[in-house]
């Protein structure tokens, strides 16, 4: 629960310096989302509770895990599907290696209660009170489990990382209403926009014309 208690501390203290400067709650008609997209959270489905430490874009615990699923030669396949390389930053070797090495986490695998999300579904999550289990395409495309032909979750890549049975967020418009905040200084706000953090950065810099582009400089 750390990560939710940094975001409403700085709910909070934006909120406080946004008031303090002669603002109102009422000109405040919708809040959005952004965020580094390929960091795993998993949790109890049933209470909501988190079921071990999140596990961070650049964790490499998983090296051994994809050059397991590198030798069964499919590599090329699943990049057709999914749009992306078989890597340590990616979701779907995060969820499996929690499952192989987290108790808990294979308890709730097994019992059927593994709720897993990027950190945006689950700041919603919270925020919605848990009513709400949802994503975007920017971030569900991190996964390596979203068929980017489509934009749902593959068949054939849950069976290939043995991830069958787990509540994945439901994919939805970066720019809907998913919910709205349940308690705190924003209660009774409207959550309307998800987005990854270099979308975001396009939509930032205006970058709205077909054919344009932006290019991150990151640690990755």
């Amino acid at each position: 629960m750390e990560i939710m208690r940094s975001v409403t501390n700085c709910i909070s203290q934006a909120t406080e310096t946004f008031l303090a400067e002669g603002g109102s709650l009422s000109d405040l008609v919708s809040i959005g989302i952004t965020n580094q997209r390929e960091t795993t959270v998993v949790w109890d489905s049933r209470t909501g509770t988190p079921l071990t430490n999140a596990l961070v874009w650049s964790d490499t615990r998983t090296a051994a895990i994809v050059e397991h699923y590198k030798s069964t030669g499919k590599e090329e396949e699943i990049r057709r599907i999914s749009g992306l390389p078989l890597s340590t930053y990616f979701s779907a070797v995060k969820l499996r290696w929690m499952i192989d090495y987290i108790p808990a986490v294979s308890k709730a695998y097994a019992d059927g209660r593994l709720a897993a999300g990027t950190i945006d579904s689950w700041i919603i999550y919270n925020l919605t009170g848990r009513e709400v289990h949802a994503t975007d395409p920017t971030n569900a495309s991190r996964t390596l489990l979203l068929d980017i032909h489509n934009l749902q979750y593959s068949a054939y890549l849950l069976n290939f990382f043995g991830l069958d049975g787990i509540d994945l967020p439901e994919i939805r418009s970066s720019s809907e209403v998913f919910g709205t905040v349940k308690e705190g200084v924003l209660k009774g706000i409207e959550i309307a926009g998800c987005l990854g953090d270099q979308s975001a950065a396009l939509v930032g810099h205006r970058g709205f014309e077909k054919g344009s582009a932006k290019s991150t400089y990151g640690t990755g």
